[in-house]
């Protein structure tokens, strides 16, 4: 797959189809190709980008922390790399955060902004977010910079029964 340099890192990225421009920003923890079902149905009327966002899949690991605003500004660069002037921005969970950031800072550059189960953020959601991945991973905590340590599959099964049984707040 193809990498662009942006903000100083590679970004692995695919881009599929012809039409309008459409961004797809992956949620946390996932790679690119968690949009393959997606990708088949929009790249028949879209042109559509997935890519992997710093930290994840086959793009490049700098020493963290990340922020959504990081993350969204890696979307915009990406987006020059390609040309791409505006594009409808479709943003799952994690991404859905990085998609309100490029809607605040960079307005012009969307055609529309589309949420899948995300939230605005903040701090009680990170402080959920870390919690979970503390119990998951012992020896890990709040202050560790990287997540590779973090024991992210535990993570994502105790978010998952919480999401379900209704105690994720």
């Amino acid at each position: 797959m193809p990498t662009a340099k942006v903000n100083e890192i590679n970004l692995c990225y695919k881009v599929s189809g012809n039409g309008q421009p459409l961004v797809l920003i992956t949620g946390f923890a996932s790679a690119q190709n968690v949009w393959f079902s997606q990708v088949r149905a929009f790249s028949k009327q879209y042109r559509v980008v997935t890519f992997d966002n710093r930290g994840f899949g086959k793009s490049e690991k700098p020493p963290g922390p990340y922020t959504t605003k990081m993350l969204a500004s890696d979307t915009i660069a990406l987006m020059d790399c390609l040309g791409i002037k505006k594009a409808h921005i479709l943003g799952g969970s994690m991404g859905g955060m990085a998609a309100q950031e490029i809607a605040i800072e960079h307005p012009g550059r969307l055609e529309k902004l589309i949420l899948s189960s995300t939230s605005a953020g903040g701090q009680p959601l990170r402080d959920m977010l870390f919690g979970l991945i503390e119990a998951a991973t012992p020896g890990w905590n709040r202050s560790r910079p990287d997540l590779d340590f973090a024991n992210l599959q535990k993570f994502m099964v105790a978010m998952a029964s919480r999401s379900f049984n209704g105690t994720m707040y």
